[in-house]
């Protein structure tokens, strides 16, 4: 069994730097302070949604929840097919997001793992210990190690013995 709970260090700081961006825009007009007052309330409710994540494989499944348990997702490892570790790009963004990689789950851009189920449907978690991670799901699912995560000897002596 694997579990893990990443912490998020943007979800705070975005936070802080909307409050003073909404407070200036207050102190400049007061009539919308209702608007802006609904507008933090909306924001700090996503930024404590998405302060941290929690990835857990176990019962047969990998699972990852947000915050206090919600949204929550399910992957049953049998239908899982590979995996690998991954670096998201700042640009991928945080939270639930759909990337040119598939749909990505993550409180903090950097590393994380890659999973395609055997549908061909390709997802991503964002993980800062991703080959712990990665080693979990194909330890559990019973998915080899791609040749690159593998020993760089059995790797090598593969590729030698292979040639002609």
């Amino acid at each position: 069994m694997y579990r893990h709970t990443q912490r998020s260090r943007t979800a705070a700081v975005t936070f802080a730097a909307f409050a003073v961006l909404l407070a200036g825009l207050v102190w400049m007009d007061p009539v919308i302070w209702p608007l802006m007052l609904g507008v933090a309330v909306l924001l700090a409710w996503l930024c404590w949604l998405f302060r941290r994540m929690t990835v857990e494989v176990a019962g047969g499944e990998l699972r990852a929840w947000f915050g206090s348990g919600w949204p929550r997702y399910s992957w049953p490892l049998e239908r899982i097919d590979a995996v690998r570790t991954v670096h998201n790009s700042f640009w991928d963004g945080t939270g639930i997001r759909f990337t040119r990689h598939g749909l990505l789950y993550n409180v903090a851009s950097g590393p994380g793992i890659e999973f395609r189920l055997k549908s061909g449907a390709t997802f991503r978690l964002g993980s800062d210990e991703p080959e712990t991670l990665a080693a979990a799901i194909r330890t559990a699912a019973r998915i080899a190690a791609p040749d690159a995560e593998r020993s760089p000897m059995r790797a090598a002596s593969r590729t030698l013995s292979t040639r002609h």
